[in-house]
């Protein structure tokens, strides 16, 4: 998300009018001051640095246009310190830019910095500690990535910043708390920095590497661009991108639900505009349509690749930065022989042969701090399928029932009639029915059922760890730390799977990675009360 042109050029023409220019003497001031801010617009804070370079000192402008760079920049007390003092009559714009800066201050209040590599990190003390040593692998790698296809990288380090709490989030964001609740936003490329709700606050987590790979496309196409490209753009290129890190050529960007959104909306015609997406998809309604909205933009994208490959894509971009017309850049780059890039999108959509998958539920899931953290170590908790669903959750409290006081085929049995019960695969309810095969001495019955699980929620940590879990029993120890690293890039707060990666780690003789998990566990263990 990205503020509108013209909010920062607007706060600082204000200021130069607050204090009498541009009269004679001040003028080149102004200009001056309008000039950097500009560029900050534009995301080229390196050329609002330069400008501000040769700006007089002790005017009030420039006061306002270094308080302005000095945040774009992260350093929120020295922004604040720039600021001159409050005075009645103090233009709004103004007003906004020093709220913005206090709030920045205060919702960072008391974190702790880690510099590692090409990015800054701050989070809270506590859990929050072990996300730096993970989100290295995401960042760094993305960073290469999108140079590759971009040919753009920050010259100053990437500030990257973890909110333990929804309410800090909020308060650094500046996004509505609706916003927030009603689509689940848990991270945010704003102000020239990544701003991330930690996991610890979803139940079961959410793919956190993979959304910090998202947002810092959204900061290489805003620099790339200008800060031109629109909102469409820039969400699809985020989401087909955003696997870069760990897949070079780029793999599956949707997953069942999101492919059962989109085929619907094709066959009913209800696609959303992308005029509706505008400012921000935080704005949406409603989650699923977040959803399909997410799941639109990435094809539009994933058209333009397929057609014109990562140099037209890169075309695209600076065409668009130059003249801040996408779809002008589009059909230069495109072409207008076939017909617009709407109708073009929308028929590569239509032969991708989506279907609507009509046992897979979407999970509209609620933020709760320390969600994460909660431990199930008896696999009795349930989701959002069982919890929609009575006789199906019946069947499975008492299939629980039964499997914890020994009698595992009768829990069987009603774990299946739980099945039988309900529209859609329960991803938990898979989980029992593998715990109880397992416990039974059919271990390749459980692995398939969370292997056909996993396909089909692939954000399902505990189905992952699940499987992790099933590979360190038999001493398939790079299996067992593959499905630990992707576990732990959705929830990185269950010391069970740390538990696995150690022995996974330590018959591959990494004695490094043995010591870090151990580290880890320790850090669970003290904030946490979790071993």
């Amino acid at each position: 998300m990205t503020w509108p042109r013209s909010v920062l050029v607007l706060t600082v023409v204000a200021a130069a009018l607050w204090a009498g220019a541009p009269d004679s003497a001040g003028a080149g001031d102004y200009h001056s001051a309008t000039e950097a801010l500009e560029r900050v617009q534009e995301t080229r804070i390196d050329e609002a640095e330069l400008v501000l370079k040769g700006m007089p000192l002790g005017t009030p402008a420039r006061a306002w246009a270094e308080a302005s760079i000095l945040f774009h920049r992260g350093r929120y007390s020295a922004a604040r310190d720039a600021l001159p003092e409050a005075a009645p009559g103090e233009p709004d714009g103004l007003r906004r830019l020093r709220i913005r800066i206090e709030h920045a201050h205060k919702a960072t209040l008391g974190m702790m910095e880690r510099a590692v590599g090409n990015f800054l990190y701050r989070f809270e003390g506590g859990p929050d500690a072990i996300l730096v040593d993970y989100a290295v692998e995401a960042l760094e790698g993305q960073r290469a990535a999108m140079e590759e296809i971009l040919g753009a990288t920050p010259s100053q380090p990437v500030v990257v910043e973890f909110f333990p709490t929804v309410e800090r989030f909020v308060l650094a964001t500046g996004l509505p708390m609706e916003w927030v609740e009603t689509t689940n936003t848990v991270a945010v490329c704003k102000w020239d920095r990544l701003m991330v709700l930690s996991p610890l606050n979803m139940p079961r987590g959410y793919p956190w590497k993979d959304t910090l790979a998202h947002e810092y496309v959204h900061l290489i196409l805003s620099q790339a661009s200008r800060n031109r490209a629109p909102i469409w753009f820039h969400e699809g290129s985020a989401k087909v991108l955003e696997t870069r890190w760990r897949d070079p050529k780029g793999g599956e960007f949707l997953d069942p639900w999101g492919e059962s959104l989109l085929a619907r909306a094709l066959d009913e015609g209800a696609l959303v505009d992308f005029e509706a997406m505008h400012p921000s998809m935080a704005a949406l309604p409603s989650s699923e349509i977040a959803s399909l909205a997410f799941a639109q933009v990435a094809y539009a994208v994933d058209y333009i690749l397929d057609s014109v490959g990562p140099r037209g894509y890169r075309q695209i971009v600076e065409e668009t930065a130059l003249y801040g017309d996408v779809l002008r850049a589009l059909d230069l780059v495109l072409g207008r022989s076939l017909g617009s890039f709407e109708d073009r999108y929308q028929a590569h959509m239509r032969s991708q042969g989506l279907r609507i998958r009509t046992q897979v539920a979407g999970f509209d899931l609620k933020l709760e701090a320390g969600a994460a953290g909660v431990s199930d170590s008896e696999g009795v908790a349930l989701d959002p399928v069982l919890l929609d669903h009575r006789r199906m959750q019946d069947h499975t409290r008492i299939g629980d029932l039964l499997r914890l006081r020994g009698h595992r085929r009768a829990a069987l049995i009603e774990y299946e009639r739980a099945e039988l019960a309900g529209p859609y695969h329960s991803p938990a309810l898979a989980n029992k029915k593998a715990r109880t095969l397992r416990a039974l001495g059919r271990a390749d019955a459980a692995r398939q059922i969370l292997e056909e699980t996993v396909d089909l929620y692939p954000e399902f940590a505990p189905t992952i760890a699940l499987l992790c879990e099933l590979s360190a029993a038999t001493e398939e120890h790079q299996r067992t730390a593959d499905l630990a690293q992707r576990a732990l890039a959705i929830n990185p707060f269950d010391p069970k799977i740390h538990l696995h990666l150690i022995g996974a780690l330590t018959g591959l003789g990494d004695t490094d990675g043995v010591k870090h998990e151990q580290r880890v566990l320790q850090i669970l263990a003290d904030h946490l009360g979790r071993h």
